[in-house]
C-alpha cells in the first residue's frame, strides 16, 4: 500500500484565483514534490519502468479522463422516472442483494439470550462465507465489551477477527474498502455514542456509493452498534442514533427485540449487498431470552412482528425496555391492543403500520429516542398522509425527551425511558376519543 501525500496545483474552484494569496514559487516546489513524479523517477532509476511506458501510462490515464468527460458531456439528460434508481429505498430488498430465505420450520429449537445469538448468527455465517470478517475495538483477544465476538479469534484467527485502534472513521473507512473489493466486512462500533466520527465514512460514502454508482459498486457491510439506556451510562454509553441513519436513504437500519430477530435479521443483514446499520439494544443483551431454531434461517429486513388479532387499538413500538409488556398491559386497563413490534425503521413496513390503524382506529407510538423528529414522528407523518380518515382519535407518542443526552442518575434516566406506567397514561387519555 502506498501512501501519498498530494499538494493542490491550482485553484480549488474555477472562480477561485489562488495566485492572490499563493506564490508562484511555493506551486512549482509543491510540483518538485509532486508523488507520482517521484515514483515514476524511483522506478526509472530501479530499470522497473522505461522512459517510454511510464510517458504512455500517463497519457492513457489523460486519455481515459477526456473520454469519460466526453462521455458525460454529450449523455442524454436522465429521465425523471430514475431518480430512485439503485437507491435502496425504492424496493424493500435491492435486486442486487442475495436471495433471503424465510425461516423453515424446526423441531429443534434452543433458549439463547440476544447477545448468544448475535454470536451464534456470526460464528455461522463466517463458516459460510470466507468474505466475511469482524474488526472493532477488542473484538479480538477480549471477545468484545458485551462478548458479542467471545471465542471467535481462536476460531477464525487474527485475519479475521481484527482488534482495531479506537479510531472509528479508521474502522468504518477500512471496512468500506474491503466492501468495495468484494468482501463483507463487519464493522463493530463499542457503543453507539462512538459512531460520531464514522458519519462521513457511513453517511457521506456508504450510503450514496450505489447510487451515486448507479449500481457499478456494491457495499455488502454490517455495521454493529450497540446502543441505548437502561445501564446508567451516561452521556458516553447510552445514546440512542436510530433517527440519524433512519433519516438517510441508501442505509438499512435493522433493530432485532428478540434472540430470534437478532440471529435471523443478522444472518440476512450479512448477506445482503447494500451497507445495513445494525442496532443492538444493550439491555436486551442478556435480559431478554427466547427460542431460537437450530436449523439455518434468516429474516428479510423490511418485516415486522405483530401480535393481536381483532384489536380496538394499535401499538406501535420501537424497541422500548418493555416492548415485550405490551399486549399484557392493554389486556390490564381493558384494551384489546395490536402491538406492531418494527424490526427494521428502513426499509420501514409502511403497509403493516397502515393495515393496523385502518382496522383499529387509534394509534399510540413509543420509542426511547427524543420525540421531535424520531421515528414516531414519520409514522405519525405517515399515517396522517394514508389513513387519516380511519383514525378516531390523535395519535400519540410516548418517547424520550428532547434533552441533549440520557442522563446519568437513576431518577433522571428512568423519567428519560418510556414505560409501562407512562405508556398507560396515554392509553388513558386516548381512550377518551
Amino acid at each position: 500500500m502506498l501512501e501519498m501525500r498530494v499538494e493542490r496545483f491550482m485553484s480549488h474552484t474555477t472562480d477561485d484565483d489562488d495566485r492572490r494569496y499563493r506564490p508562484a514559487d511555493e506551486v512549482d516546489q509543491a510540483k518538485q514534490r509532486d508523488p507520482v513524479v517521484t515514483l515514476g523517477n524511483l522506478l526509472l532509476e530501479q530499470g522497473i519502468l522505461a522512459q517510454e511506458q511510464i510517458d504512455e501510462a500517463a497519457e492513457n490515464a489523460l486519455a481515459a479522463v477526456d473520454a469519460a468527460t466526453d462521455a458525460a458531456d454529450n449523455a442524454s439528460p436522465p429521465d425523471v422516472s430514475t431518480l430512485h434508481h439503485m437507491s435502496t429505498q425504492s424496493s424493500p430488498i435491492q435486486p442486487v442483494c442475495r436471495p433471503i430465505t424465510r425461516h423453515q420450520e424446526s423441531d429443534s429449537v434452543a433458549v439463547k439470550s440476544v447477545i448468544e445469538a448475535v454470536r451464534e448468527a456470526i460464528r455461522e455465517e463466517m463458516h459460510r462465507d470466507p468474505s466475511v470478517f469482524v474488526m472493532g475495538e477488542d473484538v479480538g483477544a477480549r471477545g468484545g465489551v458485551f462478548l458479542a465476538t467471545q471465542g471467535l479469534l481462536e476460531e477464525f484467527g487474527e485475519d479475521r477477527i481484527i482488534d482495531t485502534p479506537l479510531a472509528e472513521a479508521s474502522i468504518v473507512g477500512i471496512a468500506l474498502g474491503a466492501a468495495f473489493r468484494g468482501q463483507r466486512p463487519m464493522p463493530e462500533i463499542q457503543f453507539s455514542d462512538f459512531v460520531w466520527p464514522s458519519i462521513n465514512q457511513l453517511i457521506g460514502e456508504a450510503a450514496r456509493t450505489c447510487y451515486g454508482t448507479n449500481g457499478a459498486v456494491q457495499v455488502p457491510m454490517t455495521v454493529r452498534i450497540p446502543y441505548g439506556g437502561g445501564i446508567r451510562g451516561g452521556l458516553f454509553h447510552s445514546q440512542n442514533v436510530e433517527t440519524h441513519f433512519f433519516h438517510t436513504p441508501g442505509l438499512k437500519v435493522v433493530t432485532p427485540c428478540t434472540p430470534y430477530d437478532a440471529k435471523g435479521l443478522l444472518k440476512a443483514a450479512i448477506r445482503d449487498n447494500n451497507p445495513v446499520v445494525f442496532l443492538e439494544h444493550k439491555k436486551t443483551y442478556r435480559l431478554v431470552r427466547g427460542e431460537v431454531p437450530e436449523g439455518e434461517y434468516t429474516l428479510p429486513p423490511a418485516k415486522r412482528h405483530s401480535r393481536a388479532r381483532a384489536a380496538m387499538w394499535t401499538i406501535a413500538v420501537r424497541r422500548t425496555l418493555h416492548s415485550a409488556s405490551m399486549p399484557q398491559l392493554g389486556r390490564q386497563l381493558g384494551i384489546d391492543s395490536e402491538v406492531v413490534d418494527l424490526r427494521t425503521l428502513s426499509p420501514l413496513d409502511k403497509d403493516t403500520i397502515l393495515t393496523s390503524v385502518r382496522k383499529t382506529g387509534k394509534l399510540l407510538i413509543a420509542h426511547e429516542d427524543n420525540i421531535t423528529g424520531g421515528i414516531g414522528a414519520e409514522i405519525a407523518a405517515l399515517v396522517a398522509d394514508e389513513a387519516f380518515e380511519y383514525l378516531d382519535g390523535p395519535i400519540v407518542r410516548v418517547c424520550g425527551p428532547d434533552v441533549p443526552t440520557m442522563p446519568f442518575a437513576q431518577t433522571l434516566e428512568d423519567a428519560y425511558i418510556p414505560d409501562p406506567t407512562k405508556i398507560a397514561a396515554a392509553l388513558r387519555r386516548l381512550a377518551a376519543y
